[in-house]
C-alpha cells in the first residue's frame, strides 16, 4: 500500500519540530532527529534535509499562512520564522557532505547565545 503524500503543511510541522528537538535538547542523538522526521515524513529525511525543505518557498508560504499569534504543532509564528530564515544560514554555510553533524552544532550553539529561543 502507497502512503499518502504529505502537504507541505505536515512538512513544516514535522521540519520545525525537528529543529526545536535540537534546540531544546543539548543532548539529543542526530539518530532520534532522524528517526522522528523518517517516522513522520518518511524514509531519506535527516536533518540536514529538514533545513534546507525549510529554506524553500513553500516552506516560508506555509509560514506565512499562519495567522499572527497563531501556531503550527507546538511552534509559535515568530519562532517558526526565526527558525527558517536560520535554517538558510546553516545551508548556506554547511557543506551537505557530512553536514548534519555541523548543523546540529549550529543550532545548539544559536540557542545556547540566544539567537533563538
Amino acid at each position: 500500500m502507497k502512503r499518502a503524500r504529505k502537504t507541505d503543511r505536515e512538512k513544516l510541522e514535522a521540519c520545525l519540530e525537528a529543529a526545536l528537538m535540537v534546540i531544546a535538547d543539548d543532548d539529543v542523538a542526530l539518530k532520534d532527529v532522524t528517526a522522528k522526521l523518517q517516522t513522520n515524513l518518511g524514509l531519506g529525511w535527516t536533518l540536514m534535509a529538514a533545513l534546507q525543505w525549510l529554506t524553500g518557498k513553500a516552506a516560508w508560504r506555509e509560514v506565512e499562512a499562519i495567522r499572527d499569534g497563531g501556531n503550527i504543532g507546538q511552534c509559535a509564528k515568530e519562532l517558526a520564522q526565526e527558525v527558517v530564515r536560520f535554517a538558510a544560514d546553516v545551508c548556506k554555510d554547511v557543506g551537505a557532505s557530512g553536514g548534519a553533524e555541523a548543523a546540529l552544532q549550529r543550532l545548539r550553539h544559536a540557542r545556547r547565545g540566544g539567537s533563538l529561543h
